[in-house]
């Protein structure tokens, strides 16, 4: 997608989401497109047992890293997932 049609489609939905008027596109005085390499982590082949080694390691160190972004567990990490991961973690912290 072209910078301009991605800026376009940006400022229509925030019209339309009701966060911005229509008037307020008038108001918009500065718009910057920034592309970035990699956004997204993609899972590998080895994901999972590098992320043993990795979470074992943290684990040791007394890092708790949890949640859809904390754990990697990007394709299963809805909101209620990621509250429980919280809520068990609390919980062995706590014993």
């Amino acid at each position: 997608m072209r910078d301009e049609v991605a800026v376009k489609k940006t400022i229509n939905g925030l019209i339309q989401s009701g966060l911005i008027s229509p008037a307020d596109r008038s108001r918009i005085v500065s718009r910057t497109v920034i592309r970035l390499p990699h956004s997204y982590p993609i899972p590998t082949k080895n994901r999972d047992s590098d992320l043993g080694t990795v979470q074992g390691y943290l684990r040791k160190n007394d890092v708790h890293s949890i949640g859809r972004f904390g754990a990697w567990r990007y394709e299963e990490g809805n909101m209620d997932q990621s509250f429980m991961s919280g809520v068990e973690t609390v919980r062995e912290i706590l014993g």
